[in-house]
């Protein structure tokens, strides 16, 4: 009976192992996708290339990725312009597209846990507070 439990807990730490490991990955990923979407000028080969360069790289983590960056940026205004570069970065790279609708989904769901009720204020309110007026006033 000892035998058995300490495999099971071996396979469930080595797939504990595995998750953490792709998240690594995933992280290493978006922050070189990042990194070159908002480099000027913009090249997707280099991007494509240095992406593609990762260890442990799969079309999984890359679908992970793009459905992160895109989820996060829906129904928001344009603010977030580099999110989609990142996207077309791993769609390029070789993302499992029938993967993204999923993360995307995910993405969505985290964003409103880590940002509940917090709107980004619009183009008025941003010229009033840097005017110096108080955007509540209507003038």
């Amino acid at each position: 009976m000892y035998e058995m439990e300490r495999d099971v807990r071996a396979g469930f730490y080595a797939d504990a192992m595995l998750a953490r490991d792709a998240q690594i990955v995933a992280s290493w990923v978006a922050g070189t996708a990042i990194r070159h979407a908002t480099t000027r000028p913009f090249d997707l080969g280099s991007a494509v290339s240095e992406i593609r360069t990762i260890h442990g790289i799969s079309p999984q983590v890359l679908a992970e990725v793009a459905g992160m960056y895109l989820g996060s940026i829906e129904g928001k205004p344009t603010s977030s312009w580099s999110h989609p570069l990142v996207a077309q970065i791993c769609f390029e790279a070789g993302a499992d597209l029938s993967l993204v609708p999923a993360a995307m989904k995910r993405a969505r769901g985290r964003s409103k846990i880590v940002w509940p009720g917090i709107t980004l204020p619009d183009e008025s309110v941003l010229h009033a507070v840097t005017a110096g007026k108080d955007p509540s006033c209507g003038h």
